[in-house]
Protein backbone atom coordinates (compact mmCIF):
# COMPACT_ATOMS: atom_id res chain seq x y z
CA UNK A 1 0.00 0.00 0.00
CA UNK A 2 2.78 2.43 0.92
CA UNK A 3 4.58 1.88 -2.39
CA UNK A 4 1.40 2.68 -4.33
CA UNK A 5 0.84 5.84 -2.32
CA UNK A 6 4.42 7.02 -2.88
CA UNK A 7 4.12 6.41 -6.63
CA UNK A 8 0.97 8.52 -6.70
CA UNK A 9 2.78 11.20 -4.71
CA UNK A 10 5.59 11.17 -7.26
CA UNK A 11 3.17 11.60 -10.14
CA UNK A 12 1.50 14.42 -8.26
CA UNK A 13 4.86 16.09 -7.77
CA UNK A 14 5.56 15.99 -11.56
CA UNK A 15 2.25 17.69 -12.19
CA UNK A 16 2.81 20.26 -9.48
CA UNK A 17 6.14 21.38 -10.89
CA UNK A 18 4.12 23.33 -13.42
CA UNK A 19 2.17 25.06 -10.64
CA UNK A 20 5.14 26.51 -8.80
CA UNK A 21 7.21 25.96 -5.66
CA UNK A 22 4.61 27.48 -3.32
CA UNK A 23 1.97 24.94 -4.29
CA UNK A 24 4.45 22.08 -3.87
CA UNK A 25 5.39 23.24 -0.35
CA UNK A 26 1.76 23.33 0.79
CA UNK A 27 0.61 20.11 -0.88
CA UNK A 28 3.46 17.68 -0.07
CA UNK A 29 2.93 17.75 3.73
CA UNK A 30 -0.75 16.94 3.21
CA UNK A 31 0.11 13.98 0.97
CA UNK A 32 2.68 12.70 3.48
CA UNK A 33 0.13 12.92 6.32
CA UNK A 34 -2.42 11.02 4.24
CA UNK A 35 0.11 8.27 3.50
CA UNK A 36 0.95 7.95 7.23
CA UNK A 37 -2.70 7.72 8.27
CA UNK A 38 -3.49 5.08 5.66
CA UNK A 39 -0.52 2.88 6.51
CA UNK A 40 -0.92 3.19 10.30
CA UNK A 41 -4.61 2.28 10.07
CA UNK A 42 -3.83 -0.78 7.99
CA UNK A 43 -1.28 -1.97 10.55
CA UNK A 44 -3.54 -1.69 13.61
CA UNK A 45 -3.90 -4.91 15.60
CA UNK A 46 -6.97 -6.60 17.00
CA UNK A 47 -7.19 -5.84 20.79
CA UNK A 48 -8.80 -9.23 21.49
CA UNK A 49 -5.98 -10.94 19.63
CA UNK A 50 -3.41 -9.06 21.69
CA UNK A 51 -5.10 -10.05 24.97
CA UNK A 52 -5.37 -13.69 23.89
CA UNK A 53 -1.69 -13.76 22.96
CA UNK A 54 -0.78 -12.25 26.36
CA UNK A 55 -2.78 -14.88 28.25
CA UNK A 56 -1.28 -17.68 26.15
CA UNK A 57 2.22 -16.39 26.80
CA UNK A 58 1.55 -16.12 30.55
CA UNK A 59 0.38 -19.73 30.77
CA UNK A 60 3.35 -20.84 28.66
CA UNK A 61 5.67 -19.16 31.17
CA UNK A 62 3.79 -20.77 34.06
CA UNK A 63 4.24 -24.21 32.55
CA UNK A 64 8.01 -23.72 32.78
CA UNK A 65 7.91 -23.73 36.59
CA UNK A 66 10.16 -26.56 37.76
CA UNK A 67 7.40 -28.17 39.86
CA UNK A 68 5.16 -28.79 36.84
CA UNK A 69 7.50 -28.88 33.86
CA UNK A 70 6.08 -31.37 31.36
CA UNK A 71 2.90 -32.01 33.36
CA UNK A 72 -0.25 -33.16 31.55
CA UNK A 73 -3.56 -31.31 31.58
CA UNK A 74 -6.05 -32.46 34.16
CA UNK A 75 -9.05 -34.30 32.72
CA UNK A 76 -12.57 -34.73 34.15
CA UNK A 77 -12.27 -31.64 36.33
CA UNK A 78 -13.48 -28.07 35.67
CA UNK A 79 -13.07 -24.85 37.63
CA UNK A 80 -16.46 -23.27 38.32
CA UNK A 81 -15.21 -20.28 40.34
CA UNK A 82 -12.20 -18.78 42.08
CA UNK A 83 -12.66 -16.56 45.16
CA UNK A 84 -9.82 -14.64 46.80
CA UNK A 85 -11.31 -14.24 50.28
CA UNK A 86 -9.49 -12.50 53.18
CA UNK A 87 -8.15 -15.75 54.64
CA UNK A 88 -8.15 -18.15 51.71
CA UNK A 89 -8.35 -18.69 47.97
CA UNK A 90 -11.16 -21.11 47.29
CA UNK A 91 -11.75 -23.02 44.07
CA UNK A 92 -15.16 -24.48 43.37
CA UNK A 93 -14.49 -27.59 41.28
CA UNK A 94 -16.73 -29.89 39.29
CA UNK A 95 -15.73 -33.50 38.71
CA UNK A 96 -17.57 -34.89 35.68
CA UNK A 97 -17.89 -38.02 33.55
CA UNK A 98 -18.64 -37.80 29.84
CA UNK A 99 -18.60 -40.97 27.74
CA UNK A 100 -17.49 -43.50 30.33
CA UNK A 101 -17.58 -44.11 34.07
CA UNK A 102 -14.70 -42.68 36.10
CA UNK A 103 -13.11 -42.97 39.53
CA UNK A 104 -11.69 -39.65 40.74
CA UNK A 105 -9.46 -39.57 43.86
CA UNK A 106 -10.00 -36.76 46.37
CA UNK A 107 -7.51 -35.11 48.72
CA UNK A 108 -7.67 -36.28 52.34
CA UNK A 109 -5.77 -35.14 55.41
CA UNK A 110 -3.23 -37.74 56.52
CA UNK A 111 -2.38 -37.47 60.20
CA UNK A 112 0.76 -39.57 59.75
CA UNK A 113 2.08 -37.18 57.07
CA UNK A 114 0.66 -34.04 58.65
CA UNK A 115 -0.71 -32.72 55.35
CA UNK A 116 -3.34 -33.17 52.64
CA UNK A 117 -2.59 -35.94 50.18
CA UNK A 118 -4.25 -37.54 47.16
CA UNK A 119 -3.68 -41.24 47.54
CA UNK A 120 -0.43 -41.98 49.34
CA UNK A 121 1.87 -39.24 48.04
CA UNK A 122 0.25 -36.85 45.53
CA UNK A 123 -0.80 -33.33 46.46
CA UNK A 124 -3.13 -30.50 45.41
CA UNK A 125 -1.79 -26.93 45.42
CA UNK A 126 -1.79 -23.67 43.46
CA UNK A 127 1.04 -21.96 41.59
CA UNK A 128 1.16 -18.27 40.72
CA UNK A 129 3.08 -16.40 37.98
CA UNK A 130 6.26 -16.51 40.07
CA UNK A 131 6.13 -20.30 40.56
CA UNK A 132 5.24 -19.82 44.23
CA UNK A 133 3.21 -22.64 45.79
CA UNK A 134 0.04 -22.16 47.84
CA UNK A 135 -0.82 -25.28 49.82
CA UNK A 136 -4.21 -26.85 50.40
CA UNK A 137 -5.89 -25.94 53.70
CA UNK A 138 -9.26 -27.65 53.59
CA UNK A 139 -11.96 -29.23 51.44
CA UNK A 140 -15.73 -28.67 51.55
CA UNK A 141 -18.53 -30.73 49.97
CA UNK A 142 -21.74 -29.17 48.65
CA UNK A 143 -24.30 -28.29 51.31
CA UNK A 144 -26.15 -31.37 52.46
CA UNK A 145 -23.65 -33.82 50.92
CA UNK A 146 -20.67 -35.77 52.20
CA UNK A 147 -17.41 -36.96 50.71
CA UNK A 148 -17.16 -40.70 50.06
CA UNK A 149 -15.46 -42.51 52.95
CA UNK A 150 -12.84 -44.15 50.75
CA UNK A 151 -11.89 -40.79 49.18
CA UNK A 152 -12.88 -41.75 45.63
CA UNK A 153 -15.74 -40.22 43.64
CA UNK A 154 -17.34 -42.73 41.29
CA UNK A 155 -19.41 -41.29 38.46
CA UNK A 156 -21.38 -42.77 35.59
CA UNK A 157 -21.54 -41.02 32.18
CA UNK A 158 -23.37 -37.69 32.48
CA UNK A 159 -22.96 -37.44 36.27
CA UNK A 160 -20.98 -34.78 38.17
CA UNK A 161 -19.80 -33.98 41.69
CA UNK A 162 -19.01 -30.55 43.14
CA UNK A 163 -16.51 -29.67 45.84
CA UNK A 164 -14.61 -26.64 47.11
CA UNK A 165 -10.90 -26.67 47.89
CA UNK A 166 -9.47 -24.01 50.19
CA UNK A 167 -5.86 -22.91 49.69
CA UNK A 168 -3.55 -20.41 51.33
CA UNK A 169 -4.46 -17.04 49.86
CA UNK A 170 -3.06 -15.85 46.52
CA UNK A 171 -1.59 -12.36 46.41
CA UNK A 172 -3.83 -9.52 45.23
CA UNK A 173 -1.55 -8.97 42.24
CA UNK A 174 -2.03 -12.53 40.96
CA UNK A 175 -3.71 -12.67 37.55
CA UNK A 176 -2.84 -16.15 36.29
CA UNK A 177 -2.44 -19.43 38.12
CA UNK A 178 -2.48 -23.19 37.89
CA UNK A 179 -4.13 -25.84 39.98
CA UNK A 180 -1.74 -28.77 40.38
CA UNK A 181 -3.71 -31.90 41.20
CA UNK A 182 -1.92 -35.22 41.57
CA UNK A 183 0.81 -34.06 39.22
CA UNK A 184 -1.54 -32.75 36.53
CA UNK A 185 -2.48 -29.14 35.86
CA UNK A 186 -5.48 -26.92 35.17
CA UNK A 187 -5.11 -23.22 34.27
CA UNK A 188 -7.20 -20.40 35.67
CA UNK A 189 -7.39 -16.62 35.29
CA UNK A 190 -8.02 -14.36 38.29
CA UNK A 191 -9.80 -11.09 37.51
CA UNK A 192 -9.74 -9.19 40.77
CA UNK A 193 -12.08 -8.90 42.55
CA UNK A 194 -14.46 -11.01 40.45
CA UNK A 195 -13.64 -14.16 38.55
CA UNK A 196 -15.17 -15.66 35.43
CA UNK A 197 -15.11 -19.47 35.08
CA UNK A 198 -12.64 -20.92 32.59
CA UNK A 199 -13.09 -24.67 32.68
CA UNK A 200 -16.16 -26.43 31.36
CA UNK A 201 -17.11 -30.10 31.17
Amino acid sequence: MLVTILKRMARSCDSMQKLGAKTIRTTLPKLALLAFLLTSTGCSKDPDGIRTAAVTESFANLSKCSQISGAENLANLAIASVVNAPNETSLKLVVYATNSAIEFPLPAYKLSAGRWLIGEKDRAYLIDEHCQEFKLKDRRPPEGQKFPQDGIVRLNPGESFEMTLSFYRLKDTTRFGMLVYAGKILNFVVNQPNYKPVGQP
